[in-house]
């Protein structure tokens, strides 16, 4: 069997997952979010400090579990700066206003309060059953979760839909893994 390359997976799923209609894009997002609430509900009895992302190019929309979760939880969002690929995570309560970021990806505003996750929520194009991922080639997250050592270990939990599993992913010595994925039919343990 022939693995294909992640640009080939990329230019294959990216088209899958936009081809979603919109009503059931969002009653996916809803089922994943769900499963995602449920699931760090289970993790700790203290209140964890949770990342999201704002959702961008038919990807999951979390918002709804960011917002379920602040009720207990601390949340951010992450944003991008033009010195690193490390994302920085700055704290985020929904209804907050938000500017536009690198990529024209909302952020929270300059002045917001820069916060170390416990969970960082990632989102993804394409993920197989060993925790790798696809994302839009950047190596944000890749760089963020590989700059996490052992005295700060983070949770990450990729988030997607069902249709953009891949049997295999090609995995390199950069690339961070995923522990758990969350899509609108399951959640997946990595072992």
């Amino acid at each position: 069997m022939t693995v294909p390359d992640k640009i080939s997976i990329r230019n294959a799923m990216l088209p899958r997952r936009q081809s979603v209609a919109p009503e059931e894009r969002a009653t996916w997002s809803q089922a994943c979010a769900g499963r995602l609430c449920a699931l760090i509900e289970t993790l700790s009895k203290a209140p964890l400090t949770v990342a999201g992302y704002m959702a961008t190019k038919s990807e999951v929309d979390v918002m709804p579990a960011l917002a379920a979760l602040s009720i207990r939880h601390i949340i951010a969002l992450p944003v991008i700066a033009q010195e690193s690929k490390v994302l920085a995570f700055k704290r985020f309560t929904p209804g907050d206003v938000l500017v536009k970021g690198a990529y024209g990806i909302e952020a929270p505003a300059p002045g917001a309060k820069e916060i170390t996750p416990d969970i960082i929520i990632v989102p993804l194009i394409a993920f197989d059953r060993a925790g790798h991922r696809v994302g839009h080639g950047g190596g944000y997250y890749d760089a963020t979760l590989g700059s996490f050592g052992h005295a700060h270990p983070v949770l990450a939990i990729g988030v997607a839909f069902a249709l953009q599993e891949v049997d295999i992913i090609p995995a390199e010595t950069f690339d961070a893994r995923l522990n758990i994925v969350v899509t609108e039919k399951e959640i997946i343990r990595i072992a």
